[in-house]
């Protein structure tokens, strides 16, 4: 997701004359990069609402490409009185085992 934002917002930064500007881009920029925050807050709402309930199955990759997509999209889902970040941080301090956690998954996470 982050990979996406990023390319969208690049073409749309850099002006790209390669075809870039179609409908569908225009609809991931709108999305993704755009200004509209309540489309971006639902659209970010309903993907993190799917991945809460399975934050105990990610490797530290998917800890840091969720919490990444959400901050470069300039989103911070929020559940019942807490972040998703909150979600993440609760889902790491419960697992038994921080043995798959590098310096560098740790610090991409933060």
């Amino acid at each position: 997701m982050a990979k996406i934002i990023k390319a969208v917002h690049n073409c749309e930064s850099n002006g790209c004359n390669n075809g870039c500007k179609t409908n569908h881009h225009q609809i991931f920029y709108d999305l993704l990069v755009g200004r509209d925050m309540k489309k971006k807050t639902s659209l970010f709402h309903a993907i993190t609402s799917a991945a809460v309930p399975l934050l105990p199955d990610f490797d530290p990759q998917g800890y840091s490409n969720l919490a990444y997509a959400c901050a470069i999209a300039d989103v911070i889902p929020k559940f019942e009185g807490s972040t998703l970040f909150d979600q993440i941080a609760n889902a790491i301090v419960a697992l038994k085992d921080l043995g798959g956690f590098k310096s560098q998954a740790l610090s991409n996470i933060v």
